[in-house]
């Protein structure tokens, strides 16, 4: 049981830690999206 909950413990960590590498590729399509001035309410772009 123990070894069961430390490959889920290894495993839950090194997916967030994949995912959390993806955050500045996404960051940099938001802006250059941004850079190209599109049309948006001051609602959508306080979302974004």
């Amino acid at each position: 049981m123990k070894f069961r909950a430390a490959i889920f413990s290894t495993l839950m960590l090194a997916t967030t830690t994949v995912f959390a590498f993806h955050c500045p590729v996404d960051m940099k399509k938001i802006d250059e999206a941004l850079a190209k001035n599109p049309k948006l309410t001051a609602a959508q772009l306080a979302d974004v």
